[in-house]
């Protein structure tokens, strides 16, 4: 079997993201806050209840030995998004809100001691959505594979969905990735960085073949099938070819093609830079995609594809197609 058909790009879901975007800025005052609110209450609780505050210490010592970094990393983002004036300015009125909050509530010992067994499954990574996420995609911003190889993932089914074709598979993506439809109807579900204000995406395709849902491919076709010649006949026109290599997934072998393409992502010129990891079984090509995407073609897209890579392919790596 050959591939004749070109690699499918949904240029419509990019466009240049700036590093200090207003959603990140948003998601990462949300964050901010969330670090602020929990610290000063532990300081109230320890002022209020004098014999708790060994507790109340250790607690938020214990946040910030696993978060700590994190925080340190939300405030710089901050500061370098708004500027130092308007930073502290931010900073200043939101302690005061907060403090006021706090200074409001008239808190029972029992949810004082309530409160510091929270801080510490939080701690612990017990933290509530949408916060968790928030604090893991700047826990993991210079090594996205982190997230997932330390388990901060979920499961995705495509059973069901509208562009599944019936295809039913399971893969897991990390926690900080948000699921989103796509305008094109040929994904079955796209997954965007940073909770959904990066530019970076995973997407899921299923694309239907001419077999019987038993078929397997022999091994003289894998071969003839996933191999570079054949994989350049995928590049759309346009496109310029970037790599191939073999893959296994789910103990199929298969291939992966690496394409960039310069389009117009929302009006605004973007160059993407794609990864797309498939097999064949039964009627399906299973596919799933990776890319990133920049203004301009060169050196940087290309580490930004380096940096990603290690996570897309383990996102690939974790797909289970179900019988």
């Amino acid at each position: 079997m050959l591939l004749t058909y070109a690699l499918i790009f949904a240029s419509a879901a990019f466009a240049q993201t700036e590093p200090y975007n207003e959603a990140k800025l948003t998601i990462a005052s949300s964050a901010y806050g969330f670090c602020w609110g929990q610290e000063l209450s532990l300081t109230k609780i320890s002022k209020t209840y004098p014999d708790l505050k060994p507790k109340a210490t250790a607690a938020q010592n214990a946040f910030n030995t696993n978060f700590g970094t994190t925080r340190t990393s939300i405030e710089n983002y901050l500061k370098n998004g708004m500027g130092d004036t308007a930073f502290k300015t931010f900073q200043t009125q939101l302690k005061a809100d907060i403090i006021s909050m706090v200074d409001s509530q008239n808190t029972t010992k029992d949810e004082a001691v309530a409160f510091i067994k929270t801080v510490e499954n939080r701690a612990k990574g017990d933290i509530p959505s949408p916060y968790l996420e928030n604090f893991l995609m700047f826990k993991y911003a210079a090594n996205p594979t982190g997230e997932f190889t330390a388990g901060h993932t979920y499961t995705f089914n495509t059973t069901g969905e509208t562009y599944a074709k019936n295809s039913k598979w399971t893969v897991k993506v990390p926690l900080s990735w948000t699921a989103e439809e796509s305008s094109s109807p040929e994904i079955i579900k796209q997954f965007k960085s940073d909770c959904g204000s990066g530019s970076q995406l995973i997407m899921l395709l299923a694309i239907e073949l001419p077999y019987d849902e038993n078929y397997v491919m022999s091994k003289e076709e894998i071969e003839a099938t996933f191999n570079e010649e054949q994989a350049k006949t995928m590049v759309p026109e346009g496109a310029r070819f970037v790599s191939f290599s073999k893959i296994v997934v789910d103990g199929i072998s298969g291939g992966m093609l690496e394409v960039e393409q310069d389009v117009e992502g929302m009006g605004v010129p973007v160059t993407i830079r794609l990864a797309q990891f498939m097999v064949i079984k039964g009627k399906y090509m299973y596919c799933v995609q990776g890319a990133v995407s920049g203004d301009a073609p060169g050196a940087k897209i290309t580490a930004d594809m380096k940096k990603y890579m290690p996570l897309f392919k383990a996102v690939a790596a974790s797909v289970d197609i179900l019988p």
